[in-house]
């Protein structure tokens, strides 16, 4: 458990340029779609009323 646990860090270790991408692009496509929601349901209200 432990000893993979280790591994795991050491590979994290090695690849941290690979990983951050992964995460900043997974930010960028869960901001965009909130952008897009809200401006959907925003234009939704606006019709309504």
């Amino acid at each position: 458990m432990i000893d993979s646990w280790v591994v795991e860090l050491k590979v994290i270790g090695h690849q941290p340029t690979a990983l951050l991408n992964d995460y900043k692009t997974s930010l960028a496509f869960s901001y965009i779609m909130t952008v897009v929601v809200v401006r959907g349901f925003v234009r939704f209200l606006l019709r309504s009323v």
